[in-house]
């Protein structure tokens, strides 16, 4: 039996992997808004936690380079700025005039 064969220190470090995984999923859970799940198949679960943790990865990047600590703060810097991004580069595609815009959304921005 494979249970008997494990010492103290073997269980404690087991034990500690599996805090560090509950520690994961309140993370996601708390930061990433990963506490409900919109499909229950597997494939969508799977593709939805790729882009959380993506997203994760971003905004440590994010913080890293802006030398920052903290999640949820850099969390918010992060989508001010990317919207700020976003919405600079479509007044750039428009040429300032909003008017434009939607025939930019209806010819699939170009494509």
């Amino acid at each position: 039996n494979i249970l008997e064969d494990l010492t103290a220190i073997d269980i404690t470090d087991i034990y500690r992997l599996r805090w560090e995984i509950e520690r994961f999923f309140r993370f996601i859970k708390q930061n990433l808004n990963f506490s409900h799940l919109i499909s229950r198949d597997y494939n969508a679960i799977k593709n939805m936690a790729y882009v959380m943790l993506i997203a994760a990865m971003f905004i440590a990047l994010y913080a890293k380079l802006n030398e920052r600590n903290g999640f949820k703060i850099n969390k918010l810097k992060f989508l001010y700025e990317l919207e700020a991004e976003l919405v600079k580069e479509l007044i750039i595609l428009c040429k300032g005039d909003p008017n434009l815009l939607n025939q930019y959304f209806h010819a699939g921005f170009g494509q």
